[in-house]
């Protein structure tokens, strides 16, 4: 199978100027005036649903041999998400996700100083159309996709991801059609596609299962023997050419977040997963900030 890599071979690797350039433009309206440095990534409360918890009951897949390179890594790793049920959200009903995100507040390069972490949760839409709720410490903001957003044209909602294919071939296929359409630069397209539909698989794990098989046909994935994601857990990572480490835990490998490195291999942004559930509504939370403009992300 041809690498997924060769589908911007003619584009230079982005660097993390790059990276933080084509953040702020393509999420410049998502951020919220107290905290400009807020992240939306759909990426992704008692007694309003019944809430099935996804993450925390993956069969043991074990092995007395560590995995000698990434794509043994993967292989656990998809076996580990396969074994896993899918979630089927039904319309109507709200994706939960509470975890934390690590974000560079500026610092020079090599200055792990310089890395801030931040408590995140969310309440998505699984169909993108109604308003959803993001908590960034006290202050809770309340937003609406447009009816053109990105996810919502090119078939990335929650709903969405049950009609993706799982056979690689024609799942390679899929993500090319979507990297062509992202609105980020192109050198980063691929990566900021992958990385969100891992982490909204978390309601599909038959389809991240497949998604880490895709990533381990990718030239230049390297395993990293040992990493610490965003909520402080030890990890085994698989680092990619653009330099995003996935994250599994060492004995199951259930997956647990990201880490985005630099050029120099310095860590500059990451996100973990706590918990992923599905509720029927909103909860009742004091908002703090209502965005007057849809998002199109």
């Amino acid at each position: 199978m041809d690498n997924l890599k060769t589908m911007w071979a003619e584009v230079p690797a982005g660097t993390e100027r790059d990276l933080a350039g084509a953040r702020h433009r393509l999420l410049n309206g998502m951020r919220q005036p107290r905290r400009s440095r807020a992240r939306l990534r759909f990426a992704v409360a008692g007694g309003l649903a019944a809430a099935l918890t996804v993450g925390f009951a993956a069969v043991q897949v074990t092995s007395d041999v560590r995995p000698a390179s990434a794509q043994e890594l993967l292989a656990r790793a998809a076996e580990s998400a396969g074994s896993e049920p899918d979630l089927h959200p039904r319309p109507g009903q709200i994706v939960h996700t509470v975890g934390r995100d690590l974000y560079s507040s500026g610092a020079r390069s090599g200055d792990s100083s310089g890395i801030e972490a931040e408590a995140r949760e969310d309440w998505a839409p699984v169909d993108g159309s109604r308003e959803f709720m993001m908590r960034q410490g006290e202050q809770v903001t309340l937003m609406k996709l447009c009816s053109d957003s990105f996810n919502r044209t090119v078939g990335m909602t929650y709903v969405d991801l049950a009609n993706w294919p799982t056979d690689v071939a024609a799942l390679k296929e899929r993500v090319r059609q979507v990297v062509a359409k992202h609105p980020a630069e192109p050198q980063l397209r691929e990566t900021f596609t992958l990385q969100d539909l891992i982490n909204m698989s978390a309601v599909r794990p038959s389809l991240r299962a497949s998604l880490f098989k895709l990533v381990s046909e990718m030239k230049g994935v390297s395993m990293r023997p040992s990493v610490t994601d965003a909520l402080g857990r030890s990890g085994i990572g698989v680092q990619t050419p653009d330099h995003m480490v996935l994250i599994f835990e060492p004995e199951t490998y259930r997956y647990l977040g990201y880490n985005s490195l630099d050029e120099q291999g310095q860590l500059v942004g990451g996100g973990a997963v706590e918990r992923v559930e599905l509720l029927d509504r909103l909860p009742k939370e004091k908002v703090t900030f209502t965005e007057p403009k849809c998002m199109p992300a």
